[in-house]
């Protein structure tokens, strides 16, 4: 069946946990998963105790799994209320990861995907966890998400195609803009796609300046130091951070 997929990697993770102590990573691991619970609950909250909140989650209509450095979403349709949620829920992930959290680029695909799951604990604390995902829509979002240069979520066309026939291309407007996203190996005829906001509106010169040293600060926090190509992903973001500047 057709969904709406989410394909997400977090961008330095090798270095993060080569070079951070296990109690930092579990820490700052959290704050990921937290994250990720915020996007998914939209802002809605549920007292845990007199003192705490979580994410409300009951409502939700996305499926997500975190393996490692990838976060997915993925719908239990293809309808309008599915596609609504899901945008919604992917735009606010990365808004909140690349300024705040940990660099993520990631994929926004409608194709098919299924999931073979179950869990199985042995009586000797074993445990069989299965989580077999297949579908041209998990590769076509993972080569997608694999090739880019930058911090950032570009909306595949079949996505675009999908949301324009529907009538709705409404819903891009608050939340995506047209860019010329940069590749590792760009198509031979490369067109501006649409790619999630960094930020929801316009900003002054202080604003802009604040957002520059957000994503600076977070490519760069975790010790995940600077080498390879994170020089060049960095330099691709704040060039598209210009897009926003008053």
């Amino acid at each position: 069946m057709k969904r709406f997929i989410g394909y997400f990697d977090l961008l330095g993770y090798k270095e993060f946990i080569l070079n951070n102590d296990t109690a930092e990573v579990r820490r700052r691991l959290r704050h990921v998963l937290q994250t990720i619970e915020s996007a998914l609950g939209r802002g809605e909250r549920e007292d845990v105790s007199d003192s705490t909140y979580a994410a409300d989650l009951k409502n939700s209509r996305i499926q997500c799994l975190n393996i490692s450095d990838t976060i997915m979403f993925w719908t239990i349709d293809d309808s309008q209320a599915s596609l609504t949620e899901f945008m919604d829920v992917c735009y606010k992930f990365n808004k909140e990861m690349n300024t705040y959290q940990f660099p993520v680029r990631g994929a926004l695909v409608y194709e098919e995907i299924e999931i073979i799951k179950g869990a199985h604990n042995t009586l000797a604390g074993g445990m069989y966890n299965v989580n077999t995902m297949y579908g041209k829509g998990l590769i076509n979002a993972h080569l997608k998400c694999e090739n880019q240069m930058w911090a950032g979520t570009v909306m595949d066309k079949s996505l675009e195609d999908f949301i324009v026939s529907n009538g709705d291309s409404s819903v891009l407007a608050p939340i995506a803009i047209k860019y010329m996203v940069p590749y590792k190996t760009p198509p031979a005829d490369q067109i501006e796609e649409y790619a999630l906001r960094l930020v929801s509106s316009s900003l002054n010169d202080v604003a802009f300046k604040n957002l520059c040293r957000d994503l600076d600060n977070i490519f760069k926090r975790d010790k995940k130091g600077m080498g390879g190509t994170a020089p060049l992903k960095l330099a691709n973001t704040l060039l598209y951070a210009e897009k926003f500047k008053a």
